[in-house]
């Protein structure tokens, strides 16, 4: 295959150089991207809930977060290359990754802090409290320049 033509077809959110490998830069395609994986996890959490007495909540977080972690080796800046990033690098720019990280662990403890949190609700948010943790990681090494 002639990759040399390909080139000078804007093919942003198409695969690149090898047909295994994605890279969405479209805000469109992004969006699109996450909706489909809530989708994807509601039917997971929605089955679960059919095939035997779960919290939902909890299948949905432990379906979601995965899928969102893999989202972030597809996503890439405008300005981004498309080679594979590095395991810490979240998002391509230390604002995105401190929005993304921030925002959802402030509410989830400023939650835990004032209400009563049964289990189920704990449990459920350990696997958004790991991606939060991995967005303010990839926020520190952006901001340090790697």
């Amino acid at each position: 295959m002639n990759h040399e033509n390909s080139a000078s077809v804007d093919a942003s959110d198409f695969p690149v150089r090898d047909p295994w490998v994605w890279r969405v830069r479209t805000f469109v395609g992004k969006l699109a991207a996450v909706l489909a994986s809530c989708v994807v996890a509601s039917l997971a959490a929605g089955g679960a809930e059919l095939l035997a007495d779960v919290d939902n909540q909890m299948i949905f977080w432990f379906v979601f977060a995965p899928l969102i972690y893999g989202l972030t080796r597809v996503f890439r800046g405008a300005d981004e290359s498309d080679a594979p990033r590095s395991w810490w690098r979240m998002t391509a720019r230390p604002t995105a990754s401190l929005m993304l990280g921030g925002v959802p662990a402030f509410w989830i403890l400023l939650k835990m802090m004032t209400t009563e949190v049964s289990s189920g609700e704990l449990i459920a948010a350990l696997p958004v409290l790991g991606l939060c943790a991995l967005y303010l990681n990839s926020a520190l090494y952006l901001m340090k320049g790697r």
